[in-house]
């Protein structure tokens, strides 16, 4: 089988994991993602575009500058001398930031400067939208994208206006929203892997009453806010409210830390648990992602899964279609991290 064949079966089952994994043992994976972004219209073209920048958030640890050199492959394929077609480039830069935006936050303002092509109107604006769901603070520039493209023709485009006002979260952006409200135009976006339809006023609605980031994250993850009675299953002490906590790659989960060392992530659809490993693991190692990645389970750290039952708030081993998890890490004596 081709890399090629390989890396569309990868797709096709939305095997991130997979083909982060793929990007460890052959760099030509990007090349070939690249190729099998331009259609659009395409779930599998959108999985890729999204793959690219996991892939370079992983590759990123080890050799940023293969990441440097492909942003600035892709910036040049936005320029008019490069002869390329440039449909995917904003789009594929925008998930390099979101995923690497430690290293490369001065790229956005860069993807910004070329919203004036026509075809690359949506892409840098997705870009945009991207970029501020994990670091709202790197696009906080870009209100004039909003006013710019809040009326263009293309519904399209619209609609991530809409998302970036959203974001930043300001009055004057809110206000230009409300004639939007009544706009029941309907858009098909990528999200999760696959298609989702939204139409504009919807789009808009959620806009107006967005939370600055940290809030709005909070009150989608953990409905709940308090994690009243429940308490730590290694030393029992009562468990503490959850939080939003950022690592220093840029993403977000949610969770906390026990007196007794141990971390703990919160997952409440219950279908996100490989993620809440890798995060819980870091955490406890103090974002030191080299040595989460040398430890071996049981050896080095135990680890607890447990649904919480939060109307006799307490906590149950999880069964099969358990939601409100939690993943309970701690360090074995000897291994802390030393982090407060």
């Amino acid at each position: 089988m081709s890399r090629r064949e390989e890396v569309i079966q990868l797709l096709e089952e939305n095997n991130t994991g997979g083909l982060i994994a793929y990007a460890k043992k052959d760099p030509g994976l990007f090349r070939t993602l690249i190729s099998l972004a331009y259609d659009k219209q395409t779930v599998l073209s959108w999985r890729a575009i999204e793959s690219f920048g996991l892939a370079a958030g992983e590759i990123v640890k080890t050799d940023p500058e293969k990441i440097r050199n492909l942003a600035q492959r892709l910036l040049w394929m936005l320029r008019e001398e490069s002869g390329n077609n440039p449909w995917c480039a904003p789009d594929m830069l925008g998930e390099i930031v979101r995923n690497c935006p430690e290293e490369f936050s001065d790229i956005a303002p860069i993807i910004a400067s070329f919203h004036e092509e026509e075809i690359l109107h949506q892409g840098v604006l997705r870009a945009m939208v991207r970029i501020g769901e994990v670091r709202p603070d790197i696009v906080k520039e870009q209100a004039p994208l909003v006013r710019m493209y809040l009326g263009h023709p293309d519904p399209v485009v619209r609609a991530y206006a809409i998302q970036l006002a959203g974001i930043l979260c300001r009055d004057d952006l809110r206000e230009a929203l409300g004639p939007l409200l009544q706009d029941e135009t309907e858009v098909l976006f990528y999200s999760d892997g696959e298609f989702v339809r939204y139409s504009l006023g919807t789009l808009a609605a959620a806009a107006i009453d967005r939370r600055p980031a940290p809030e709005k994250k909070a009150w989608m993850r953990h409905p709940e806010k308090k994690t009243k009675g429940l308490r730590c299953p290694f030393c029992e002490e009562p468990v503490s409210e959850l939080e939003d906590i950022t690592t220093r790659f840029g993403n977000t989960f949610t969770g906390g830390k026990c007196p007794c060392g141990a971390v703990f992530v919160y997952d409440g659809s219950g279908h996100s648990l490989g993620e809440a490993y890798v995060d819980g693991l870091a955490y406890a190692c103090g974002g030191d992602w080299d040595r989460a990645w040398s430890l071996v389970p049981d050896e080095d750290y135990e680890i607890r899964e447990l649904c919480a039952d939060t109307r006799r708030d307490k906590f149950l081993a999880t069964r099969r279609g358990s939601k409100c998890t939690y993943l309970f890490i701690r360090l074995k004596q000897g291994k802390d991290s030393g982090n407060d």
